[in-house]
């Protein structure tokens, strides 16, 4: 049932992005998340904007597996390291805490944006980062969740909000 439900929201997606391709409009275009409300796509000359959607797209429902970072199974920093490496072609650190640590310029909530990461200590047992999303707009992430696999999350969530440690913007150099 649940491969049903992402065959069909990665359907959706394809026949939306189809259509905003045959568009002379520039305007905004919404494409369709099976978790939450629309992600808005900037518009349809932002091709790295659309790449990221799309590899977003194609990493949803992929089942948590630690240490995977392919689509049979993925941890949360294996899941940003494949999508900056695909989209970006951009190699990161594979600990979360490293890709706080040495790929990341320190960024305020308000500065960040799309592509940008946001990290976690999840344990409490230390004050150590443990966990990375990548921030997509309006307060949502995508990340590996070890419960639900990848799925988009909103940061004002309590439990999100409590574990936040920083956000980051990958360094280009």
């Amino acid at each position: 049932m649940r491969q049903s439900k992402n065959i069909l929201v990665l359907c959706v997606t394809l026949f939306t992005m189809c259509i905003i391709s045959s568009c002379s409009s520039s305007k905004k275009t919404v494409v369709v998340d099976e978790f939450y409300e629309p992600i808005v796509v900037l518009s349809k000359t932002d091709t790295l904007s659309n790449k990221l959607e799309a590899e977003v797209q194609q990493w949803l429902g992929v089942p948590y597996k630690y240490g995977g970072q392919s689509k049979n199974g993925v941890d949360c920093s294996g899941l940003v390291v494949e999508i900056y490496k695909n989209v970006y072609g951009i190699k990161l650190y594979r600990a979360s805490y490293e890709i706080y640590e040495k790929n990341c310029s320190k960024i305020n909530c308000e500065e960040l944006g799309l592509g940008d990461l946001v990290f976690f200590n999840t344990h409490k047992k230390n004050n150590r980062i443990n966990h990375v999303g990548l921030y997509l707009k309006n307060d949502k992430f995508v990340h590996s969740s070890t419960s639900k696999g990848v799925i988009i999350s909103d940061m004002t969530e309590p439990y999100y909000k409590k574990c936040f440690i920083g956000a980051g913007r990958v360094k280009k150099d």
